[in-house]
């Protein structure tokens, strides 16, 4: 009788270690699971502040397949003074013309950094409004024919813009034309357009107008709003003045006839005063042209 007490006493006393330990082991896993967790989490931690010196310090960060990764570079302009003449300029296809009193209005060659591109199959070409939104196409296209024409139909000018040196996209880029009388104007590329630029890859360019103008030419120029020029011409010892200043412009390609060709607006040198502009801080100078 005592026998059998004894032997469920051991029974119950064994189920409770056994109990006592699994508890202990889950116990144990739970904390290696927490501790697991929060290596984890504190590796991704690691890995996100190292990626944020990497960018405050400018390093070469890489992406997942091991290329450089694209970053924004600094505005080089203005530049210090005493930097090297061969540090300033770009290249062009066209020839440098003067400083001076008759070449005061062309587009400044381009500085070094400016981008450079090429200007190809320029056209003037009947203008078609854009197709109705919402609508299938053979019906846009009914509807567009039965649209009224007017009386001087629109025409627009395409040309072809290729980046040939384009290491970021420019804060801007215009494609102007112009006749030997009249002031250039053209458009203005906005930040979308610029961003899908590509190096080498040819972007159609369209400029509408009013009517056909058989003579023109055509070709980019970039400005830089920082600096400001007043344009005085001095006539019998007496400076005449402009009232307001215009931001220098830099001619970024070549030229483009449509038409008889005529003598066009070349990129120009750099007047001194211009010059000491631009490694300032920038401002506003007087240029006067004796």
């Amino acid at each position: 009788m005592s026998s059998s007490r004894s032997s469920k006493k051991s029974t119950g006393s064994r189920k409770k270690r056994r109990s006592a330990n699994d508890f202990a082991k889950r116990c144990l896993l739970a904390s290696l699971a927490i501790c697991l967790i929060g290596a984890i989490c504190y590796g991704a931690y690691l890995g996100v502040q190292k990626a944020i010196e990497i960018v405050g310090s400018g390093q070469d960060a890489r992406t997942p397949t091991g290329e450089p990764a694209v970053t924004a570079a600094a505005k080089p302009w203005p530049l210090p003074a005493g930097t090297p003449e061969a540090g300033l300029y770009g290249t062009h296809s066209e020839p440098i013309e003067p400083a001076n009193r008759e070449t005061r209005r062309l587009p400044l060659r381009r500085r070094k950094t400016d981008p450079l591109v090429q200007l190809t199959n320029a056209r003037i070409e009947d203008w078609i409004p854009p197709a109705l939104p919402n609508l299938p196409p053979e019906v846009a296209a009914k509807l567009n024919a039965a649209r009224p024409k007017p009386l001087h139909p629109q025409k627009v000018l395409r040309v072809d813009v290729t980046p040939i040196e384009w290491n970021t996209p420019p804060d801007n880029l215009e494609v102007v034309h112009g006749a030997f009388d009249n002031t250039p104007r053209g458009v203005r590329l906005n930040k979308g357009q610029l961003a899908a630029m590509k190096l080498g890859q040819s972007t159609t360019v369209e400029i509408v107008f009013a009517n056909e103008r058989p003579n023109l030419q055509i070709y980019a120029v970039t400005s830089d709003d920082r600096y400001r020029t007043v344009d005085g011409t001095t006539v019998s010892g007496v400076n005449n003045l402009a009232p307001t200043g215009w931001p220098l412009n830099f001619k970024v390609s070549n030229t483009l006839f449509v038409g008889t060709p005529f003598a066009g607006h070349m990129p120009r040198e750099w007047h001194p005063d211009e010059l000491a502009l631009l490694i300032t801080t920038g401002g506003e100078a007087v240029i006067i042209f004796q």
